[in-house]
């Protein structure tokens, strides 16, 4: 399916680990590039979504010169808002939602992802251990006016929204049978905590993907 655009959360400031988990090594590249490189080869266009000059600052220094920054309209409020602002300024029906602390995401589970999309669902969400895995997830565009409708309202939970909307939105829920078959059963163990971080075996070592 043409036309996606990725939508990389990159403004989120780790307070568990006490560090900016978007800068820890995985794989010989920081993390956010890490997200980055898989959005770019699943999707024609990428965003980074962003809170404050400063996080453009820092990750000019790690991204691509020509990386197109999108600042969230109110930060510090979750990825709800963000994604709304975003699925504003995406040119075409879909935006491919990835937070950079997911590093055992593979490009063929996006991938596997934008071709669920076909059907033109509003959306293509992964299921995890019962829990909707909203920030490695395909959204349309249809649903930028109800987000930002929520979000005004006091709604700061994409799955709590999700969940109360479900009769009538047209989901596509991705169960884990499902997306195993491009990608490990793991894929969506993120990095929070530093027990996480020592979980993630492979990080800070190997090859930095091309």
């Amino acid at each position: 399916m043409k036309g996606v655009t990725g939508l990389l959360l990159a403004g989120g400031k780790s307070r568990r680990l006490g560090k900016d988990k978007r800068l820890i090594p995985y794989r010989g590249v920081p993390l956010v590039l890490h997200a980055y490189r898989l959005l770019q080869r699943a999707t024609e266009r990428v965003l980074v979504l962003i809170a404050d000059t400063r996080d453009r600052e820092v990750l000019q220094g790690v991204l691509e010169p020509q990386t197109q920054f999108l600042f969230d309209p109110i930060p510090g409020e979750g990825p709800l808002g963000a994604l709304a602002g975003a699925l504003g300024h995406i040119p075409g029906d879909f935006g491919l939602l990835l937070s950079t602390d997911l590093p055992r995401i593979t490009s063929s589970l996006l991938e596997g992802l934008i071709a669920l999309g076909e059907t033109e669902p509003d959306g293509v969400i992964p299921l995890w251990k019962d829990r909707l895995q909203v920030t490695c997830a395909l959204y349309h565009r249809r649903l930028e006016p109800l987000l930002a409708h929520a979000f005004r309202n006091g709604e700061r939970s994409i799955s709590r929204w999700l969940k109360g909307h479900e009769r009538e939105l047209n989901i596509r829920w991705v169960p884990e049978e499902e997306w195993q078959a491009w990608a490990p059963s793991e894929a969506f163990q993120g990095v929070n905590t530093l027990e996480d971080l020592e979980r993630l075996g492979d990080a800070d070592s190997g090859e930095a993907i091309r």
